[in-house]
């Protein structure tokens, strides 16, 4: 997937940009006009966008102190919507190749 950076860096001390956390959401986008992920594009969609805003949520969770005590249940949330979306993914593109 060439549109895609894995976290280029924008200065020398190491922040990267938030490329990547649109891949999830990019990719029902570039496939909705492919007829064997109709099925499977709402919920595709609907897993990108959950990961966008869980990664969103866990960046506010970090800046505000009032958060930081659900920081970890809110991590854990974003880990699993990104392992359904890997997994929903997964399983489409191995029922497709058969």
């Amino acid at each position: 997937m060439s549109g895609f950076t894995a976290g280029t860096r924008d200065d020398g001390v190491g922040r990267y940009r938030r490329g990547y956390q649109v891949a999830a959401s990019l990719l029902a986008a570039r496939t909705s006009h492919l007829a064997a992920w109709h099925g499977i594009q709402p919920v595709v969609s609907a897993l990108g966008i959950a990961v966008v805003v869980m990664a969103m949520a866990t960046g506010v969770s970090l800046r505000i102190p009032a958060l930081a005590r659900v920081f970890g249940a809110i991590e854990r949330v974003l880990y699993l919507v990104f392992l359904g979306w890997t997994v929903v993914v997964a399983a489409e593109l191995i029922a497709l190749r058969h």
